[in-house]
């Protein structure tokens, strides 16, 4: 998935909203918006979501961002980004 896809995927799977998000996060609900609606940062775009901005969404639905090896197994109710 790609990185917005996975902080909507935990917001509609934990029933938080963008703008229960937004307060969590200190940012405004149009910020979460723009923020979840940009292509991953690996993305050639220059609207991409950054890894900063990506970090400061995930905490704010109390997750965390950890790098594992690949050949680990993804631990259950984790959430993968490939993009």
């Amino acid at each position: 998935m790609k990185a917005n896809e996975v902080i909507r995927t935990i917001l509609k799977d934990t029933h938080v909203s963008q703008s229960t998000l937004a307060n969590r996060t200190g940012l405004t609900r149009q910020a979460v918006y723009e923020r979840l609606k940009q292509k991953s940062s690996t993305s050639k775009d220059p609207h991409s979501l950054s890894t900063a901005a990506f970090v400061q969404l995930v905490k704010g639905l109390d997750y965390k961002v950890v790098l594992m090896p690949a050949s680990a197994r993804t631990p259950k109710d984790s959430y993968e980004v490939d993009e």
